[in-house]
């Protein structure tokens, strides 16, 4: 009969011991996004989309006053590398055309939306 208890007691010290609560969700930072306008001719516009706190940044030059959402940016836009500087330059643009350029950046499920510029 001890053997007994005392089993019981050893089983139930680990099920107790060996249960731990959950571990405290991670807070994933909200990513940040900026542009900078850069020189400019008269068929092609520089500029540059800075990152941080990233896994994917995506920029979108469009004619026009809507501005895209982000959803349309991450679809149609052009990838660039996260969590840096990324100067870039688009060519064979319509002279005397004014051309809008918005970026986006995510991480995780948070979703930032730089201010769009125009060039």
């Amino acid at each position: 009969m001890k053997k007994y208890l005392f089993l019981s007691l050893a089983l139930l010290a680990t099920a107790i011991t060996g249960c731990k609560e959950d571990e405290p969700a991670v807070d994933t930072p909200t990513p940040k996004v900026t542009l900078e306008a850069g020189e400019t001719t008269e068929t092609t516009i520089a500029f540059t989309v800075t990152s941080k706190d990233a896994e994917a940044v995506a920029y979108l030059v469009y004619e026009g006053e809507t501005v895209p959402a982000a959803e349309d940016i991450f679809a149609n836009g052009t990838a660039v590398e996260v969590n840096k500087a990324v100067e870039v330059t688009v060519e064979e643009l319509t002279a005397e055309t004014t051309y809008g350029v918005i970026a986006a950046a995510r991480n995780g499920e948070e979703v930032k939306v730089a201010d769009a510029i125009e060039l």
